[in-house]
């Protein structure tokens, strides 16, 4: 993972105590503390540099009598991390776009998951490392309440933040009666839909 130091080993054949080295490809990874334990094997420390080359490296070790064929070293971007949502609601029955901040978003390689089914992912567009929008669709039918919502990368999965599912907004259609006399009180029924009940 970018910005981390990790131990990699590597066996072979014809390791060379003194004179064997380390060769990688790309940019971002230094490579310290070689040590060639016998001439099967071999170790070394990586210094992942934060901005170093995401993706495969060829790692290659060469001796006097020449350079191993390459093995692939791969440098992944640390795990997301997601801080808001807004709007931090979605509508029943509506579709809803929503914009994310956080940090270590990858372009082409980031994935949205709201847990609970009936709210789907329609799209997702990576504006920078820390910025993404998503178009969701809500269903009809879709239970209302907390969702929890989380960013998939190449590094790994964020902690989950908050999505709720709203019931649309109420419409009326008819009141009964529709005129009432000064002075007097009167019974008034409201039709529509999407009313609900309130304490």
């Amino acid at each position: 993972v970018q910005g981390t130091t990790v131990a990699v080993t590597v066996t072979g054949r014809r390791f060379m105590p003194i004179s064997s080295s380390f060769q990688i490809t790309g940019s971002g990874i230094t490579v310290t503390n070689v040590r060639i334990t016998s001439d099967s094997t071999a170790s070394a420390d990586f210094v992942i540099a934060p901005n170093a080359d995401l993706g495969a490296h060829g790692l290659t070790i060469r001796t006097p009598g020449g350079s191993t064929a390459a093995l692939t070293f791969v440098v992944h971007p640390p795990a997301p991390v997601l801080t808001t949502i807004a709007p931090a609601g979605a509508v029943r029955g509506l579709d809803a776009t929503v914009t994310l901040t956080g940090e270590n978003f990858v372009i082409g390689a980031t994935s949205l998951v709201v847990n609970g089914g009936d709210v789907f992912v329609d799209s997702i567009t990576v504006i920078n490392p820390t910025m993404l929008r998503a178009l969701l669709s809500v269903d009809a039918a879709a239970t209302l309440g907390a969702r929890s919502l989380t960013v998939t990368t190449v590094g790994g999965m964020s902690a989950p933040q908050t999505l709720t599912i709203m019931p649309p907004p109420p419409s009326i259609t008819t009141i009964t009666p529709a005129s009432a006399t000064q002075g007097m009180t009167v019974d008034v029924t409201l039709t529509g839909s999407d009313l609900e009940a309130s304490a």
